[in-house]
């Protein structure tokens, strides 16, 4: 069921004065609203300002005045107009009634006998009566009523269901103390999230400043090690300066030590012996040793690998030689006059068969000189070769010829 218009409005003034009520004076504690009464005073006219005070106050009391005045000519003014709508009423209803008689003139519906118009005007008469006996209390009751309303200027009066209008002024609280109770609960998570966020921050800074402090530290620890190892570096603070650079003569062992690694034909004009000689030839002497090393490493792969490029081979002259055979007790073992036999036989076919494989070779040189000195061998040769390879090309060169010939015949 939707509300009147009535209703909304008397809604709307209800919860304008719930929150009248409920929040009045917060405002004029901020100072809200109330800004056109604060003015900066004039150090050169400060009697404008007094003034300008004088006149608000002024023209105060002159509205206070008008209101008070209005108050007492409310009661008069109100009494005349309900008397003149009242009479205006009056007036209308008459020419309501006269025109109405007038229709049922017109119509022919109004009685003609005298009894009858002696009721209807008992009737009239009545029920005038009974209205003018309704309306005398609430014409006693009027003056009274326009001088309270007179009291009542200038306020604003609730008019409608007034049940309702608490229903609704409680319904407006309860809600009222559910917003507050949010409202506290969220300022109060406001207020410990703020203090979690100070202890965080304070955390962070003691953090900050322990961090600081050891990277202080640390920065001078580090200083204090780069200068001492400039200081260690630096070469007039190193004892080898005090150090000398001839072997002394009454070291021995550094003498003998560099006789013993090699004599130089540049050592013999020496009048002293330098520490640097002995130490260049102590290198040069590591160096031989090294270079020694990896040839005796080197000479030693390679005669591993003959070594077992050797056992191959006779894993493989063994297995030629036996080519499959066995016995009851296994393969026959062979003795060294046999082997060398065998090894003196297989050098002398090798070397008969290079001595024939060179041969072969000489007489296909003497071959290829001959075709090379001799074109019609040569031309021999290329169609032999055709013959067996590719006898289609020397089908088409032998016809080439038999028309080169008939060509030539004709000419």
């Amino acid at each position: 069921m939707s509300a009147s218009p009535c209703e909304s409005l008397n809604k709307d003034f209800v919860v304008q004065i719930r929150k009248e009520g409920s929040c009045r004076g917060i405002a004029q504690m901020s100072g809200e609203g109330l800004s056109n009464q604060y003015s900066l005073l004039d150090l050169n006219s400060p009697q404008k300002d007094v003034v300008a005070d004088k006149n608000k106050e002024q023209s105060f009391l002159e509205d206070c005045e008008e209101l008070q005045r209005l108050k007492q000519i409310f009661p008069k003014s109100e009494c005349d107009r309900i008397n003149a709508l009242v009479n205006a009423k009056k007036a209308h209803s008459a020419v309501a009634e006269a025109t109405a008689l007038l229709e049922t003139l017109k119509g022919g519906h109004f009685p003609s006998s005298p009894t009858e118009i002696g009721h209807l005007r008992k009737s009239i008469d009545k029920n005038i009566d009974k209205a003018i006996e309704e309306a005398q209390p609430l014409l006693s009751s009027l003056p009274s009523l326009l001088q309270e309303l007179g009291s009542l200027q200038g306020g604003e009066i609730l008019t409608g269901d007034y049940d309702l209008k608490l229903k609704r002024q409680d319904y407006f609280t309860k809600k009222q103390d559910q917003v507050i109770s949010h409202l506290v609960s969220q300022r109060a998570r406001s207020e410990f999230l703020s203090l979690l966020y100070d202890l965080e921050l304070r955390c962070h800074k003691e953090t900050h400043a322990l961090l600081s402090a050891v990277t202080q530290v640390l920065t001078k620890h580090l200083r204090g090690w780069q200068q001492r190892k400039e200081d260690l570096e630096d070469p007039d603070l190193s004892d080898k300066k005090f150090q000398g650079s001839v072997v002394d003569a009454r070291d021995t062992s550094t003498l003998r030590m560099f006789h013993l690694l090699g004599d130089f034909e540049s050592d013999k004009d020496l009048l002293c012996v330098q520490k640097q000689k002995v130490v260049e030839k102590a290198k040069h002497l590591y160096a031989q040793h090294t270079c020694a090393k990896a040839a005796d490493q080197t000479m030693d792969e390679k005669y591993m690998n003959k070594v077992s490029q050797l056992e191959v081979c006779a894993k493989e002259c063994e297995e030629h030689l036996y080519a499959g055979s066995s016995t009851s007790s296994g393969q026959p073992m062979l003795s060294s006059s046999e082997i060398q036999d065998a090894i003196a036989s297989l050098t002398n076919s090798l070397a008969a068969l290079k001595k024939d494989i060179t041969e072969v070779i000489l007489n296909i040189d003497k071959k290829k000189g001959a075709l090379k000195s001799n074109v019609l061998q040569s031309r021999e040769r290329e169609l032999f070769t055709l013959f067996h390879t590719n006898p289609e090309r020397l089908e088409y060169i032998v016809n080439s010829l038999a028309e080169r010939s008939k060509a030539s015949d004709i000419q």
